[in-house]
């Protein structure tokens, strides 16, 4: 079995304060104060039950100082492709006004673009999503995108199935004195059989809350193994589901350019019937 791996969201990308100008766009103007990036990758690490991340790449994005974590992040090439993020941005640069992402009130609509980029590129690369933020609300935007948009965004939202779940995290943020004993929680046997339950919520053959309680299982485990380092918290995952009868009940009646290509998409990339895995970091900055 590969080893597992997840993407961190660009939002959280910029709670760490590592993209420079991309902070000072409305849509981001609500984050938090910047959080140490080894110390949230060595929790999102434990959370996600992932053995490696894979981050977008950003020209200013600094990379860890831990060899331990050099060896366990890999940034996506700017140069390397990415069918369905490039699409996207072109489906919404044709339809919604020109610079439509310059103006204030179209926030919403570019964090929905960017958690749609993002959901797409971890179904084409077979990985998770590790986010801060919730999905994204599509209500009340009517005014803002025409129904060729937020007819099939809204139904892709509708199978994304939020449950809430306990588990391990540090119990403080982790530091240059402990960072030896998370590296070694990482490393652990323990670990490996607790990131073996989380693929089990990317197979759609194995049913959600199965999956959720195999996680639950492990998570458990790991935490008695270490109990001065770890807690459990209550935690949302999301699940969208890739499957046929998903991808027909989301677009099969519905007409336009985004549904057509959403179904188009999905279909071609599934090569089996499984789920995206979508994980809410943001109680980790509470």
């Amino acid at each position: 079995m590969s080893e597992r791996t997840a993407l961190v969201s660009i939002a959280t990308l910029v709670v760490m304060d590592e993209v420079g100008d991309l902070m000072k766009h409305p849509v981001f103007l609500d984050i938090a104060s910047p959080v140490d990036l080894e110390s949230v990758i060595y929790s999102s690490l434990i959370q996600c039950g992932a053995e490696r991340f894979e981050l977008p790449y950003f020209e200013e994005q600094k990379p860890p100082d831990s060899e331990f974590l050099k060896a366990r992040i890999k940034n996506i090439p700017e140069r390397e492709p990415s069918n369905a993020r490039r699409q996207i941005r072109e489906m919404f640069a044709e339809i919604l006004p020109e610079n439509w992402w310059r103006d204030d009130k179209y926030a919403k609509v570019w964090r929905i673009q960017w958690f749609l980029d993002e959901l797409l590129l971890c179904a084409e690369r077979k990985i998770s999503l590790a986010s801060r933020y919730p999905v994204p609300d599509v209500g009340g935007l009517e005014e803002l995108m025409p129904p060729e948009l937020l007819i099939p965004i809204r139904n892709l939202w509708t199978t994304l199935e939020p449950y809430p779940a306990s588990l391990p995290l540090p119990k403080a943020q982790v530091s240059h004195n402990n960072i030896r004993r998370f590296e070694q929680v990482i490393e652990s046997d323990l670990f490996a059989a607790y990131s073996a339950r989380h693929y089990d919520l990317e197979d759609a053959n194995i049913p959600e809350r199965v999956a959720l309680e195999g996680v639950t299982e492990k998570g458990g485990q790991m935490l008695r193994s270490n109990v001065d380092l770890l807690a459990l918290k209550k935690l949302t995952v999301s699940l969208l589901p890739v499957t046929a009868r998903v991808i027909e009940t989301m677009f099969g009646g519905v007409s336009g350019i985004l549904s057509n290509y959403l179904a188009t998409l999905l279909t071609d990339i599934m090569d089996q019937e499984r789920r995206v895995v979508i994980y809410q970091l943001d109680s980790m900055y509470d």
